[in-house]
């Protein structure tokens, strides 16, 4: 049994969520030079439909911690505006899952957009332990989601 608050789960997370899109920028920009569109640079690796799906999760993250980056948990858990962004990106985050090909990755999409939808809804409902069990259902759903994209790795 974990002996961590929720406030720093929710922090946890969420700065998990901030290293994530900080990989994105990883490899060095390209600079197109005018004129140069026709020429692309090339990839070490096949963008594939559940790499695409996985990117667009990964974005859809980073908005939620940006969205989430001073909310806590402990002290305002029914904050009405936070419960509404994470309704909105719990839909966003959906969206993506129907471009991956990969059932678990479909699964894992699916299932973190539903965690989050479901804190929304807990939190609207004003009810402290449903927030807590949401957030404890979202924390394992983004693990899920972690692992079938290799986010972190």
């Amino acid at each position: 049994m974990s002996v961590i608050s929720p406030r720093v789960s929710v922090a946890m997370t969420a700065a998990a969520c901030l290293l994530l899109v900080a990989g994105c920028g990883s490899r060095p920009p390209v600079v197109q030079q005018p004129g140069a569109a026709a020429r692309s640079a090339p990839s070490s690796r096949p963008i594939t439909a559940d790499v695409k799906a996985c990117a667009g999760a990964q974005a859809v993250l980073g908005h939620v911690a940006a969205d989430t980056v001073r909310w806590s948990s402990t002290l305002h858990p029914f904050d009405k505006a936070i419960a509404k962004r994470l309704v909105e990106r719990a839909s966003e985050l959906a969206a993506q899952g129907p471009f991956a090909t990969s059932p678990g990755i479909q699964t894992a999409v699916h299932s973190t957009a539903a965690s989050f939808a479901s804190l929304g809804t807990a939190m609207r409902s004003k009810k402290r332990v449903e927030v807590v069990r949401a957030i404890g259902r979202s924390q394992v759903a983004y693990k899920e989601l972690k692992t079938a994209c290799s986010l972190g790795q």
